[in-house]
């Protein structure tokens, strides 16, 4: 099998590049797409599209005119971001980047980070699993 992870995210705002991806006035993943693909039969062999609930944060007007996705319907609809991540990364399988990749690695990292931070905080500790050869 030749497999492809495509994937696409939305967005509570605009990236502030000239700062860190920890900031925390960076903006938040606000909906997660993603398909899983063997790429000889052209089959889906997975796939996930969640809208994850914001926390602490809201998504910016001038972004939900473009996606429309407000933070009332994120807030009732949405899973928790640490579910979202868990979701993507927990497919085992090798991960082939589609696109954007600079601004949606930054939002990857930014969510790794603080998946690592709440896990610290509950006693918990996040391992890499590795990835078969």
């Amino acid at each position: 099998m030749n497999i492809a992870l495509f994937y696409d995210t939305e967005t509570s705002g605009l990236p502030l590049f000239s700062e860190p991806s920890e900031d925390p006035r960076q903006p938040h993943i606000t909906q997660l797409g993603a398909l899983l693909v063997d790429l000889n039969s052209r089959k889906i062999i997975s796939s996930v599209d969640v809208i994850i609930r914001p926390d602490g944060w809201t998504i910016a007007d001038d972004v939900v005119e473009i996606h429309g996705l407000t933070t009332e319907h994120a807030q009732l609809v949405g899973v928790p971001e640490v579910l979202a991540l868990n979701m993507l990364m927990t497919k085992g399988e090798e991960y082939t980047d589609a696109g954007q990749d600079y601004f949606e690695e930054r939002c990857r990292e930014r969510m790794l980070r603080k998946l690592t931070e709440r896990s610290r905080k509950l006693g918990m500790q996040i391992v890499p699993v590795a990835q078969p050869a």
